[in-house]
């Protein structure tokens, strides 16, 4: 949304496109503050510690699904059903 100026108004409208782009470039001493903050990390350790755990309950379910359905098996071969 453009500001409409007025006669005799010496301010100059901000530009949008990449002028503007370029001001929201995080500076250095940004970018060093979000290297030392370690807030948050926590939960992030805690995220991954979750995933992987899930990741190794699936792997165990699908093998000891797959073991399931071969014993069945073999038992309904071996009982003739």
């Amino acid at each position: 949304m453009r500001r409409q100026v007025a006669e005799g108004d010496s301010r100059v409208p901000r530009r949008t496109g990449h002028a503007a782009a370029a001001r929201r470039i995080p500076r250095p001493r940004v970018l060093r503050r979000a290297l030392v903050d370690d807030r948050g990390l926590e939960t992030a350790e805690y995220a991954i510690i979750a995933g992987m755990i899930l990741t190794g309950l699936l792997a165990v379910v699908l093998v000891l699904g797959r073991w399931v359905r071969r014993e069945v098996t073999q038992l309904k071969t071996g009982v003739g059903a």
